[in-house]
């Protein structure tokens, strides 16, 4: 499985411990599992710089054990359908029904396409509180270039953390 981001825009969600002080957690670390997400291994590397740039900007610091917080990633993919267009109306002449409109099929024409989410997971080490999660939810591009997907990457953690509670600098 690849992470994949197209141009589409992204749908982000987040929620949050509204009785969490925030400005307390100091240093990240990552969960053993957000290094080895299921995806290529360069776009993991890609998904990792991105969250390293959005938590600096807020005042964190990466440490490699005893960090304030953790950092865990989930990547889910979703085959998805929507209808086609299903064009102009033909006019034509119905029985029993006289001159007008009409379809000349029956048939619905969908859309098949991969819908992809990004879950970003901040939680307290010591005993597994989550205190924030992000979700960007996009759909997916398999032919996209490598410097579009980084490109896309990129824009869907920055829009992921614009509801952080604590505002990059």
């Amino acid at each position: 499985m690849t992470l994949l981001v197209s141009c589409s825009s992204i749908k982000t969600s987040f929620d949050y411990d509204k009785h969490a002080d925030f400005t307390r957690y100091k240093t990240y670390s990552y969960a053993r599992g957000a290094r080895t997400l299921p995806v290529a291994k360069e776009n993991n590397v890609i998904v990792l710089k991105a969250i390293d740039r959005e938590l600096t900007s807020r005042g964190f610091t990466k440490v490699d054990s005893a960090a304030d917080v953790v950092i865990d990633l989930l990547v889910r993919t979703q085959g998805k359908l929507t209808p086609k267009d299903p064009g102009t109306p033909v006019w034509q002449y119905g029985y029993g029904y006289g001159f007008g409109p009409g379809f000349s099929s029956t048939d619905i024409d969908v859309n098949e396409f991969t819908e992809g989410t990004l879950f970003i997971i901040m939680a307290n080490p010591k005993d597994d509180h989550m205190l924030w999660q992000g979700r960007g939810t996009k759909g997916l591009k398999a032919n996209a270039t490598a410097e579009r997907m980084e490109e896309n990457i990129n824009k869907a953690v920055t829009a992921i953390f614009e509801n952080f509670p604590i505002k990059a600098k």
